[in-house]
């Protein structure tokens, strides 16, 4: 019987735990391979070959789920992207026929943000979409860059008007912050020193309440009420909520 006395030497990390994976493998192998000839070198040669194939797996369904993550992710800002929301949104929308638990889709849009890109050029532009990747969402409901300068955010934790009122305010304040500096530092594109100055940024907000419709009508609706809220002068929110089955426009109050 092969005994793998002259097999080569195996390089592998001398890393504690690697060593202790090294001898889990070879006590499990010496009940295995009891009374077949094998010798304790050809035990220890399987061991680590064991343990270099567990390494050697971990490392590849690690760089595939960064890929898969990466595949997930705006590289600009470190959102989620357009194909990490529709995904979610299909998920959330079976969630909700499920266990019957509401469901809000809110979109915002930064407002005049062509202006900024005019005056700073793109790499500002791109500092100050930067800026809402800033803003303070809850870790189980992350905001989605869906492209340009439109966000999106799916959320369950809506019991009121207020919520929305508040989830708005907050965002809209915090954008204010976050980009007020950043407007004031960024150097103008030649030929664009007396267009008009941008102080700080407004988004419109956008919110609508799922009532059982497929993924595309949900988006389109809540897609309209930020629309609309630019349509009526901009920095406002609009939503569509569901009374006793219809579908009901109302202007989000900010909060004080």
């Amino acid at each position: 019987m092969e005994t793998l006395i002259n097999k080569r030497p195996i390089k592998i990390s001398r890393h504690p735990k690697i060593q202790e994976r090294i001898d889990d493998h070879k006590k499990l192998l010496e009940q295995q391979l009891r009374g077949t000839g094998v010798n304790e070198q050809g035990i220890t040669y399987l061991a680590r070959n064991n343990t270099a194939h567990e390494i050697r797996i971990k490392k590849l369904r690690e760089r595939s789920q960064t890929a898969e993550a990466n595949s997930m992710t705006d590289p600009l800002t470190g959102l989620h992207n357009r194909r990490w929301f529709d995904d979610e949104l299909l998920r959330r929308i079976a969630e909700a026929q499920r266990t019957g638990r509401k469901l809000w889709l809110f979109f915002f849009d930064l407002d005049k943000f062509k202006r900024v890109n005019s005056r700073y050029g793109h790499p500002g532009g791109d500092q100050i979409l930067k800026a809402v990747s800033k803003l303070h969402t809850r870790a189980e409901e992350p905001i989605a860059r869906l492209g340009g300068e439109e966000f999106a955010q799916l959320s369950s934790e809506i019991s009121s008007e207020e919520d929305i009122a508040r989830i708005m305010t907050r965002y809209m304040n915090e954008l204010l912050e976050n980009t007020s500096n950043v407007l004031t530092t960024l150097p103008i594109q030649k030929g664009h020193e007396q267009s008009q100055k941008i102080p700080f940024m407004t988004m419109s907000f956008g919110a609508a309440e799922y009532n059982g419709e497929d993924g595309e009508t949900f988006v389109k609706k809540a897609n309209d009420m930020m629309l609309f809220a630019k349509r009526r002068g901009r920095n406002r929110g609009y939503m569509a909520e569901t009374v006793e089955g219809r579908t009901v426009i109302k202007p989000i109050p900010k909060a004080s």
